[in-house]
């Protein structure tokens, strides 16, 4: 279903960039096939146009800014980078001032020339308007297209999977989680659900721990209006994130995994000071995910203890019962890594 929508889209874009092309071509066939021209009229023809390309482009432009500054200060002025590195908007400006130049020059040497010159000539800056102002077509799907937070997710995501500089991945992940922070304050959970999903696809193929250090202060950040928010699909993708880099600085034995797992304990903390039973039970299982890792064993088992001795406290029965089982699974590792030795 959803290759399928996605290939009906990619039709619809190219049917929609084909556009600017063929009607510059039916210009050019009844242009190209005038044998005589007026020099009045084409001075005319092309003083007006030139006007007309300029006005067009001030608007264009004017309601791109505009938009685009509505666009990230809804979220973060960091977003704005993603709108100015869009290929169609530069395009866009490059096709009209190279149209109005050559329009002009045309107009400054009409009568400089034979008439067949100025009549091609004249044709040529014809079709290249046609094509301005059909491109904005395009452009302005393409736009529309740009300023929907799943577009923006889905660009940076590419721009951080594609690359293997850190600083690059950083500047990516940065707007990224910027982007998340501005739509829970927005409370829209759905946007900010697809960028935390979007950053742990990218710590899946990071292999630096500093990277991952990096990301867990960025992470650690969200950790109060996430629990906040309560939203189930929120709390699940924020503890997948911080049991990826767990697992991942884990297999190397690096100090900081001791930090993810004091992580846990204060999103606990939150957890219980909003009572989000959700968030518990996710943390609880994050906590016995971490702890089937050797290096992380004792800390875990530690971490749990805790966890249920409050949840004794608060009466979270079930819970509780899920907690002693992880607890349980762990002193089996625990003895089997004994009795091996």
């Amino acid at each position: 279903m959803g290759m399928d929508r996605e290939r009906a889209r990619r039709v619809v874009y190219l049917i929609i960039y084909a556009l600017p092309f063929v009607f510059s071509f039916l210009v050019a066939y009844y242009l190209l096939g005038m044998s005589e021209i007026d020099i009045t009229s084409t001075r005319y023809l092309l003083s007006s146009l030139a006007q007309c390309e300029a006005a067009i482009l001030a608007i264009v432009v004017s309601l791109s800014l505009i938009a685009i500054q509505l666009a990230t200060s809804s979220y973060s002025h960091k977003l704005i980078d993603v709108f100015f590195k869009t290929l169609e908007f530069w395009i866009m400006i490059y096709i009209y001032v190279f149209s109005i130049v050559l329009t002009l020059l045309t107009l400054r040497f009409v009568n400089l020339y034979p008439e067949r010159v100025v009549a091609l000539w004249t044709a040529v800056c014809c079709i290249l308007g046609v094509f301005c102002f059909f491109w904005l077509i395009p452009y302005t799907c393409r736009m529309l297209d740009l300023l929907r937070p799943e577009t923006i997710v889905n660009n940076l995501i590419k721009r951080a999977k594609n690359s293997k500089d850190s600083e690059i991945v950083k500047k990516a992940l940065s707007n990224i989680f910027a982007l998340i922070s501005g739509s829970l304050s927005k409370y829209e959970y759905e946007t900010a659900v697809n960028g935390l999903r979007s950053v742990r696809e990218v710590v899946e193929q990071i292999d630096d721990a500093d990277l991952h250090f990096w990301v867990y202060w960025q992470v650690h950040r969200l950790k109060e209006q996430v629990i906040a928010a309560g939203d189930e699909e929120l709390i699940l993708e924020l503890t997948s994130i911080m049991k990826k880099i767990g697992k991942a600085l884990a297999d190397k034995q690096n100090r900081m995994t001791d930090i993810i797992l004091l992580w846990l304990g204060d999103l606990w903390g939150e957890a219980v000071r909003y009572r989000r039973v959700w968030a518990l039970l996710m943390t609880a299982e994050t906590a016995g995910e971490l702890g089937k890792t050797e290096y992380l064993r004792d800390y875990a088992i530690k971490l749990l203890n805790k966890f249920k001795n409050d949840c004794e406290k608060l009466g979270l029965n079930e819970l509780t019962k899920v907690i002693d089982n992880y607890l349980k699974d762990l002193f089996k590792l625990d003895e089997s890594r004994q009795s091996g030795q």
